[in-house]
């Protein structure tokens, strides 16, 4: 397959084609759907479902990338919902997990509820944390989870002053085989350590379990730019080409159906 090349601003490359970006901003894909394609994505996640004008749809299409989308669930849907949401490319519901102790434990059990509703549709659970929230606290109803469960937004957890025993924890969700990480595409200059100590290790334990994606870019920022500059800093986080290509292409075909077939475990 034709590789593309995406060069960061400060000099560093990254080969890659043919990957998916787990998490890319509806923005980019709507306003900067020439650089996504020059970029060699084939398949992107994104956070909502497609506007009437937005130029990714969930199939595949001849000139772009395949989407699936991960959403904020809909309160109480039917079947015949849920069944409508499959079809339009739906392959996961995203829970947030607030700071507040309270809350979480509500959202929690959100989730276990919701996740008893998507199993036939081989779903996941995605938990989006906070960046002041604990995931110790709900190791019981983590555990019940009958679906894969991917959490997002792990930067504030294990950056530069992060806190040790919830990285301990998360990296102990991951040996455990059930639960997946979405890495994020970008942190803060003073975290970047941080994040890069944290993204070995746990390709260490499980690199059949991580996935990846570039998000938001900041207010203004061209997409593609954002997005070019995002993968080089994984290349940095990840120099391993083999793990780097699990990571961009078979983890996330699995956990977001983009595999006839497969479901993720």
């Amino acid at each position: 397959m034709r590789a593309a090349r995406a060069t960061s601003s400060d000099g560093a490359a990254a080969i890659v084609g043919g990957w998916t970006d787990g998490d890319l901003d509806p923005s980019v894909s709507e306003h900067d759907g020439d650089a996504v394609i020059r970029l060699g994505i084939r398949h992107a996640v994104l956070g909502r479902l497609p506007s009437p004008t937005a130029s990714l749809s969930p199939a595949v299409l001849e000139a772009g990338p395949g989407a699936r989308f991960v959403v904020t669930p809909p309160p109480a849907p039917t079947t015949a919902q849920l069944r409508d949401l499959a079809a339009q490319g739906v392959c996961g519901v995203r829970i947030a997990v607030p700071g507040n102790a309270e809350a979480a434990r509500t959202e929690m059990e959100s989730a276990l509820r919701y996740a008893d509703r998507i199993v036939p549709f081989g779903w996941h659970v995605e938990l989006a944390l906070d960046a002041t929230a604990e995931l110790a606290p709900h190791e019981w109803a983590l555990m019940r989870l009958p679906v894969a469960t991917c959490i997002s937004g792990i930067a504030p957890l294990v950056a530069q002053g992060g806190d040790e025993a919830e990285t301990s924890f998360l990296l102990e969700l991951l040996r455990l085989g059930r639960t997946w990480i979405r890495l994020p595409g970008r942190v803060a200059a003073t975290d970047d350590d941080g994040m890069a100590a944290f993204v070995r290790a746990a390709a260490a334990i499980r690199p059949d379990r991580l996935v990846w994606g570039s998000g938001p870019p900041a207010p203004g920022r061209d997409g593609g730019a954002h997005v070019a500059d995002a993968l080089a800093t994984l290349v940095r986080w990840l120099p391993d080409a083999a793990v780097r290509a699990a990571v961009l292409g078979d983890n996330p075909a699995r956990l977001y159906g983009f595999v006839t077939g497969a479901a993720p475990a």
